[in-house]
This record gives structure tokens, C-alpha cells and sequence, in this order.
């Protein structure tokens, strides 16, 4: 899905989180019992499960509220909820044991595999996609196909592989981590192309029966699920989800105590009947940061905070419509947390999961050494750049979401970002404070974060950083602004999608190819999630082939003209075909 990734409005929330004192594990379990009830009726949440673990041992496993808001069913140990994306530390555990086996090797093409995969390459010198790249999302697969991604009549998951047959590559491979739901789709139709099975009774027979997570199975249509939580939405009302097309990215419905089952696979190195300790720790080692990751680097299926006072924590989030979850380990702490929850906004009590293990590592007498973002080096007062300078970072920039420009105004640099005016006030050459303006002269400053200029691997680049912890993301990549063919302005107007079966959910509507500050845009809404509209800037490549601007999550997908059997003209955009409707 597309995420912004200008987070300054959010950012009190992300200073403001809470820190306990526990003596004892007692102490922890009870603080963070009424941080949940407490999270659960602000944010409209009627039911989670959580389970901490030290090694095979369970310190806390609690239940709260309701599998089914309306008919007040508790959740208790047998409750079931659907995981989503943590699914594909099963697909890359998967994936693992076939090299394991002489099967596949993760460095070569996945097409040795599957000679059916045949998407369009838009980089001719890029390296070739291999299940190592697809593991750490630096594939260069396109983000997601959205047509007929949630439906209540849904296909099978491997009917994906004509719709990347029918994409181009979004990057190059190796050159930016950039999540890919279609690339651990497309590993779990490899392994059932390896194995002869389905991805599913693969999964089930070589991961679930020697885990004994007997109660974990997949969502699939026509396959009733007892004991498997109502779905609840932003409100806590029970809604009806529908079924996940990409079933080894997110289809894998569980309960804390099996899933708890799988996390002491990885943290108790005696346990070698699913993996060896050899795939594990390749599957946790960290690979090479690709130029653009800005030096950050993963390890394979998993993400990773390095720098917390419980050890290195590997976790994995996941979501679907109305259920939300997280795994996560320490394994230098012996440590492992799962929640659990059934509605939309249950995010907010799966955010826990890193306080959860550094207090209870903490408690349990263990306290890494982390790196100190010293704020000194962060400059906080205001210097006087020359017109020269401000004119060097001026220009378009773009992000998945839209494009802005930043420009010169009475000696400052100034833009506007997903409708927020950002004043950025000097304190190096290239680093800025932002100070969103709210009305007028009012504003305020946000010192925890800087802007900061920076050219990379050839790019000119606005990056994010935060002062605490030095984190960083990609705000906009500097573009020229293409000159629109005439073509293509020819095509500007309202679109609506032809080839939507009325079962699928449209995840995206209202189309409309359109100016947007003197560049060819893309304009929809997105149809979850608070319904955002965004408005992706299109590059041209040619009279039938347009990319979307910037870099990260849904960036460099096509955009393409087609034409129907009758000889009409239509665009395609991530499996919609679209029609011109004004």
C-alpha cells in the first residue's frame, strides 16, 4: 500500500512513548496489562492476546476483551486472528529449507525456478531477481498488484504470476529495499513449482505439524475456520473481511500459543527439525545496504532494530483490513513477544512490542550498550545561507504519494507536503529545521527532526533524519520536470476501472490522469485506511509507457497504455484497466 513517508505531523507520538520502572516481571505484566486496557478503549479495540517468552518458557500470556464485539465472545488461548504480512517469515522459513535441501540456491534467478515468470525488465543492466533479493525486498518487483488483491470471491495466489507478467520492474535489482507483497507471493508459488504441492499444504506439512502449531492454517475461501475472531473496524463494529489473494505474503491465521511455537524455533538453538542453525543464522544476518537504503541494512524475512538495550530485535508486523499483529525476538536476550489483535486500529497496541522486551530483558538482568545519537551533532541555530546555495536545493521533488517543489521565498526555502507548508530554517549548508505553519504567522518548530540535502549513488535526494536516533527516510527525489507529451496530455481526464469483478474489493477509485503543479499526475483514492486521495507524479518513458516518480514503496510502477479488443485505448495501473470517461 502506499505509505507517506512525510511523518512530521505524527511525530509527537513518536517521542512520547512510555517508559516503566519495573523491579520485576509481576510488575511489568501488570503496568503493561493496563496499558493495553487502556489502549483498547481509546482506540476502539475489543480484543487482543499477547505472549512474552524466555526461551521455551512463557513469562506472560494474557487475553483481553472480545473475539466478537457483537456477541461479546471472550478471546481466550483458542482464539485465532489473522496475521497478515508476519506470513512471510513462514514463506522465507519455507525458502530457507529448500536450499537446505539442494532445491533452489537464493542466488540464482528465481526464473531458473519458474520459467513462466516473464515481467518486463525496464532496466536492461540489472542484476537478475533472486530469492535472496525478493527475501530482503530489494528485488525491484513492483510494490503490490491491487486488482484483486482483497476479494469475497478471490483467485488463487499463484493467478498473480500473469499480472507480473504483464508489469515492468520498478527499480533495478540491488539498488533499494522496497516492500514487495507480489515478491513473497511469487516465492510461495516457487516453492509449490519446486516441491509439487501448494504453497499451503507445504507450508502446513514442513512448518506447522513439527512446530505443533496445530491450530494455525490459512484463510482460504470455501475453508470455514472455527474459533477465528470477528473482524472490527476503526469503530470496534464487527465488519466482514474478505479473502487475501497473496496467501504466503499474509494469508496465515494463528493464536499466540502456536505462533509462540515458531519464535522458539529462533531462540533456542537446540531446535534444529524445522531449520538448521546454519539457515537461521543466515536468514538473521544482516545483507548488504543497497545504494539507496542510506546505509541501513536487513537481514532476510525479517526487519531489525539494532540499536535497543535488549540486543539486536528481529520482528515482523501484519495487517489486513481489520486484524493487526506482531512477532518479535531478542535473541541476545532470550527473548520473544506476540500480540495479537482484531481490529483496525489494533496497531497501537503492537507498537509495545519493543518496550515490551527491553524492560523485560532489562528486568531479567540483560541491558546492551546501544549508540547514542549525540544531539551536538545536530546544529540548532539559525545560519544565513546565499541565494545561491537555496537555489542549489530548489526544484521538484518527488515521493511515492505526490510531488512538491521546493522553492526560494524572501531567503528562505520553503514547500508544501501533503498539503502542509514546511518553512525550512538553515543550521548547516545542507540541514534544516522544519516549521510547519499552521495559519498565517503561526507555526512551530519540529528541532527533533532535520531536513538535510544530500546527493546519493548520483541522486540528489530530501532526506528525514531524526535527532534521537538517527534515523532516516527518503522525503523526495530531485526531478526534472518533464515537458508532458502531447499524447499524453490528450489523456488527461476522469477514468473508471473496466475489469473489476463486482466479488473484489477496489482497493483504489476515482482515477483521474491530471495536472499537478506542471506535471503529469495520476490522482485516485485510496480506498482503506482513513480513504486518503494521493496524487503520484508520472514520468514519461515514451508515447505508452509512464513511471511513477521517487523512491520507496510504490514508486517506479508503470503505468501503460493497452488497447482493448475492439482497438479502445486504456491505461493499465497495477492490474486495473482503466477507461477514459471524460
Amino acid at each position: 500500500m502506499f505509505k507517506a513517508i512525510f511523518i512530521l505531523i505524527a511525530l509527537p507520538a513518536i517521542f512520547l512513548s512510555q517508559v516503566f520502572s519495573q523491579s520485576s516481571i509481576e510488575e511489568l505484566k501488570e503496568e503493561y496489562h493496563k496499558e493495553i486496557k487502556k489502549l483498547m478503549k481509546k482506540k476502539d479495540i475489543p480484543g487482543a492476546s499477547i505472549i512474552l517468552l524466555e526461551g521455551d518458557s512463557i513469562l506472560w500470556e494474557a487475553y483481553f476483551g472480545y473475539a466478537d464485539a457483537s456477541s461479546e465472545i471472550p478471546v481466550d488461548e483458542h482464539t485465532l486472528f489473522k496475521t497478515g504480512s508476519v506470513t512471510k517469515l513462514f514463506t522465507g522459513t519455507g525458502i530457507m529449507q529448500l536450499q537446505e535441501r539442494g532445491k533452489i540456491n537464493l542466488d540464482e534467478p528465481v526464473s531458473k525456478y519458474l520459467p513462466s515468470l516473464s515481467i518486463n525488465q525496464r532496466f536492461p543492466e540489472s542484476a537478475p531477481i533472486t530469492s535472496r533479493l525478493i527475501l530482503s525486498h530489494q528485488s525491484g518487483l513492483p510494490s503490490d498488484i491491487m486488482k484483486g488483491f482483497v476479494s469475497d470471491s478471490v483467485e488463487v495466489y499463484t493467478a498473480e504470476l500473469a499480472y507480473l507478467n504483464e508489469e515492468y520492474t520498478a527499480y533495478p535489482a540491488g539498488v533499494i529495499r522496497s516492500y514487495s507483497n507480489p515478491g513473497f507471493n511469487l516465492l510461495g508459488i516457487l516453492i509449490g513449482e519446486v516441491t509439487g504441492t501448494s504453497y499451503m499444504d507445504y507450508t502446513a506439512r514442513e512448518i506447522l505439524k513439527p512446530l505443533e502449531m496445530n491450530s494455525s492454517k490459512f484463510h482460504q475461501m470455501r475453508k470455514s475456520i472455527d474459533k477465528l475472531s470477528a473482524d472490527h473496524n476503526r469503530e470496534g463494529e464487527v465488519v466482514q473481511d474478505g479473502y487475501l489473494r497473496e496467501i504466503p505474503a499474509g494469508g496465515l491465521v494463528s493464536n499466540v500459543q502456536d505462533m509462540s511455537e515458531f519464535l522458539s524455533l529462533w531462540l533456542n538453538n537446540e531446535r534444529n527439525d524445522v531449520l538448521s542453525e546454519d539457515s537461521k543464522l543466515e536468514m538473521l544476518t544482516f545483507q548488504p545496504a543497497a545504494p539507496f537504503d542510506l546505509g541501513e541494512t536487513y537481514p532476510l524475512a525479517w526487519m531489525a532494530n539494532q540499536n535497543t538495550h535488549a540486543g539486536t530485535i528481529y520482528h515482523h508486523g501484519g495487517a489486513t483490513f481489520y486484524h493487526r499483529a506482531k512477532v518479535a525476538i531478542a535473541p541476545e536476550s532470550n527473548l520473544g513477544v506476540v500480540i495479537l489483535t482484531n481490529a483496525a486500529r489494533g496497531n497501537a497496541i503492537c507498537k509495545l512490542y519493543d518496550e515490551i522486551l527491553t524492560e523485560a530483558a532489562r528486568v531479567k538482568g540483560y541491558e546492551f550498550e546501544t549508540k547514542e545519537t549525540a544531539n551536538s551533532i545536530y546544529p540548532d541555530k539559525k545560519i544565513k545561507l546565499t541565494p545561491d546555495v537555496l537555489l542549489k536545493y530548489s526544484g521538484a521533488y518527488a515521493f511515492p504519494a505526490e510531488a512538491y517543489n521546493v522553492e526560494v521565498e524572501k531567503s528562505h526555502l520553503v514547500t508544501n507536503i501533503q498539503d502542509t507548508k514546511v518553512k525550512l530554517i538553515p543550521v548547516a549548508e545542507n540541514s534544516f529545521i522544519p516549521r510547519i505553519t499552521i495559519w498565517g504567522p503561526l507555526g512551530f518548530k519540529i528541532k527533533k527532526i532535520r531536513f538535510v540535502f544530500h546527493e546519493v549513488a548520483g541522486e540528489q535526494l530530501l532526506i528525514q533524519e531524526e535527532v534521537e536516533n538517527g534515523n532516516q527516510n527518503i522525503l523526495g527525489q530531485r526531478i526534472e520536470n518533464p515537458k508532458i507529451p502531447e499524447v499524453w496530455k490528450n489523456r488527461m481526464g476522469e477514468y473508471e476501472v473496466i475489469n473489476q469483478k463486482e466479488s473484489d474489493y477496489q482497493m483504489f477509485t476515482d482515477f483521474e490522469l491530471r495536472h499537478e503543479d506542471g506535471m503529469l499526475a495520476l490522482k485516485f483514492k485510496v480506498n482503506f485506511d482513513n480513504n486518503p486521495t494521493i496524487k503520484p507524479a508520472l514520468i514519461p518513458i515514451d508515447d505508452k509507457l509512464a513511471y511513477i516518480a521517487g523512491l520507496g514503496r510504490q514508486a517506479g510502477q508503470s503505468v501503460r497504455i493497452m488497447k482493448t479488443a475492439t482497438g479502445e485505448e486504456i491505461l493499465y495501473y497495477s492490474g486495473y484497466k482503466l477507461k477514459k470517461i471524460n
